[in-house]
């Protein structure tokens, strides 16, 4: 989509969205580098599950 420069495709019954969204993150491997007790001290593990079309 990015080569054909279009943000949204229709085929047959679906939309395909394709957008640029910008954000900030936290940069975890960083901080861990710069105080990696504190950083002990926060992290948590979480599972999650993720969904494939293929």
């Amino acid at each position: 989509m990015e080569k054909h420069e279009i943000s949204e495709l229709t085929a047959d019954i679906f939309t395909v969205h394709y957008t640029d969204i910008e954000s900030e993150r936290f940069d975890s491997k960083s901080f861990r580098n710069a105080d990696e007790e504190l950083y002990n001290q926060f992290v948590k593990k979480v599972t999650t599950k993720r969904f494939s079309i293929t």
